[in-house]
């Protein structure tokens, strides 16, 4: 299975809205990194724009830039519900040329989000709210009390 079609199967809608609703990953953003760090011989930034009718529009850049062209490939369907890349060499954030991008955009474009390492950057057209969430990593051990795991409760 190749990248696009990776991040194709694990499109949802509801998985963007959980994104925005709960400020953690779904399954949708986790693959667009996964694909930007693991599918090409180095990480590389990767886009994805789905448009009125839930088409997605995606496609690859270098390890700091992707190209935000009018039509990806023909028949975007204006309003756009949202654009999502990938910065990854892990911090998100709205770099100057996402700046320039969204405000070119916004007429025609209701959400954005950028991907990072274990962290994303959300944009609400309607609430007009920036957004910086970063994931907790837990880990569940099957037996905490086990030696193995005795350096987890040494004072420092």
């Amino acid at each position: 299975m190749n990248w696009k079609e990776q991040i194709r199967d694990a499109y949802n809608w509801q998985y963007v809205q959980h994104v925005f609703a709960q400020d953690c990953p779904s399954p949708f953003t986790e693959a667009i990194w996964r694909v930007s760090q693991q599918e090409f011989d180095s990480p590389k930034e990767v886009q994805v724009v789905i448009d009125a009718d839930d088409n997605l529009f995606m496609n690859v850049g270098t390890a700091s830039y992707v190209d935000f062209p009018a039509d990806m490939g023909g028949g975007m369907k204006l309003p756009l519900k949202c654009w999502i890349h990938t910065h990854p060499m892990g911090k998100a954030y709205w770099s100057g040329t996402d700046m320039k991008t969204l405000k070119t955009w916004k007429p025609f474009l209701n959400s954005a989000i950028v991907l990072g390492y274990r962290e994303h950057h959300t944009w609400n057209k309607h609430s007009q709210e920036m957004k910086h969430v970063r994931y907790a990593h837990t880990k569940t051990l099957s037996n905490p009390f086990h030696p193995d795991n005795a350096h987890l409760y040494e004072e420092e």
